[in-house]
């Protein structure tokens, strides 16, 4: 289904009184939403910035309220969406990014440096194009599970990334929807992405949201300061070697025996994974010393480099 919209209506049903008291108030009545999304902003333009070294922004333009077929009908026929879905809100969102951020951003995260002009032609994205989109998607989804973590936290998980699609995933085109619009800048260009997020969704959070912020904060103490870096320094983490991985289905799971043998794709010069916390950090060679194996580390693992290499080959 094509996005489509009427003024009229989105004018209409801003008035509609919901779990907040009238729409247009309801950003009022949460100030730590704006908060929330500010910082939403702040950490997935870290994440692209950890992707690419060019440098981009990404700004909280606006928040609004209406229907959802309404609120981005200015984008009908000219954006890409995302349909992430957060599991433990037992809901769906949608994000939106019109064409000019989407061409900036694929440039950038391809390797562009910005020396071409814009692209303008108005055509159907790529496979590829579609996956970068997908990717990035993914990686603002990331941020905004870390960004409401103190408050509801949820994995968010990409199910789609399409020119077109359904208004069901979001309850229909008349879900009312709190939606907040961001600019992203690449280089001398600029483009506009939004999320849209039921108002259904936030209810259970208001009490939260509601809460206005500290006016003054704490004066950093710069002597307890580093005593808390230092100790946090001598913190022990615990590190793994992953040689290789793969997927089996349940019923494999369900059918091992003891005794079976289960084949691995690495040889002994594979290289091994050495992560912590789930993040990799480094690639090491697989070695041997006074009878105990041993790891020698090869180089340090590029957040880039493993990003495109999980677009192009993921």
């Amino acid at each position: 289904m094509a996005l489509q919209g009427t003024p009229a209506a989105s004018r209409k049903d801003n008035t509609q009184e919901g779990p907040f008291g009238p729409a247009p108030n309801l950003v009022e009545r949460m100030p730590m939403l704006r908060v929330v999304l500010e910082r939403l902003a702040e950490i997935c333009g870290e994440n692209l910035r950890g992707a690419s070294s060019q440098p981009v922004h990404i700004l909280l333009k606006g928040i609004d309220v209406g229907p959802v077929g309404d609120m981005i009908a200015a984008l009908d026929g000219a954006s890409i969406a995302g349909v992430l879905n957060t599991p433990k809100w037992d809901s769906r969102l949608l994000a939106v990014a019109d064409r000019a951020a989407v061409f900036a951003l694929i440039e950038m995260l391809l390797g562009g440096d910005g020396s071409q002009p814009p692209y303008s032609i108005e055509r159907p994205l790529t496979k590829l194009e579609t996956k970068v989109m997908g990717a990035f998607f993914h990686r603002m989804g990331q941020a905004l599970g870390t960004a409401f973590a103190q408050i509801a936290a949820t994995a968010v998980v990409v199910e789609a990334c399409s020119e077109r699609f359904d208004f069901d995933a979001v309850g229909g085109r008349s879900t009312q929807v709190v939606v907040a619009r961001f600019r992203v800048e690449v280089w001398d260009r600029a483009g506009e992405f939004l999320l849209a997020i039921p108002r259904a969704v936030l209810a259970p959070m208001r009490e939260t949201l509601s809460r206005a912020m500290a006016k003054d904060a704490p004066k950093i103490d710069p002597v307890w300061s580093q005593r808390i870096q230092s100790e946090i320094k001598r913190t022990s983490v615990s590190i793994r070697a992953v040689l290789d991985e793969r997927w089996i289905t349940l019923a494999e799971v369900a059918a091992l025996k003891v005794g079976q043998v289960m084949p691995l794709n690495a040889t002994p010069s594979s290289r091994v994974r050495v992560e912590c916390n789930d993040q990799p950090l480094l690639w090491c060679q697989l070695g041997k010393s006074n009878g105990v194996y041993t790891l020698r580390v090869d180089e340090f693992i590029d957040p880039q480099q493993e990003f495109m290499d999980d677009i192009l080959f993921g």
